[in-house]
């Protein structure tokens, strides 16, 4: 579907004006056998890198979470600087201001 949209572009101007964002957290390969019928060889393909410590700092200002260098680094030290992980920690830590610390001990890790 979203291979024949993009297609539609090139013929119909009201949909050329339609952009399309797909985005994984892994290797769009991983879940197609056939990559010559891949939806995700159009267009451009736009990598994003592993966080630093002001994208870390920016995404943790917009989950209402004002943190010191400290924890910002310790952040990056835990999940390498992952764009995924980063904000599902965030996410944690915004909705748990309680116990924060819980979210970086590796042996309670993924229990609620």
């Amino acid at each position: 579907m979203a291979r024949g949209f993009y297609n539609r572009g090139a013929v119909d101007p009201s949909w050329k004006r339609v952009r399309w964002l797909l985005s994984t957290s892994t290797e769009p390969a991983f879940f197609i056998e056939d990559l010559t019928q891949s939806p995700f060889n159009i267009g451009l393909r736009v990598e994003t890198g592993a966080f630093g410590t002001e994208e870390v700092s920016t995404l943790a200002r917009r989950h209402g979470l004002f943190l010191d260098a400290g924890i910002v680094k310790r952040i990056l030290d835990y999940v390498g600087g992952h764009p995924y992980l980063t904000h599902v920690l965030l996410y944690y830590m915004a909705v748990d201001l309680e116990s924060p610390e819980r979210l970086f001990d590796v042996g309670t890790a993924g229990t609620p």
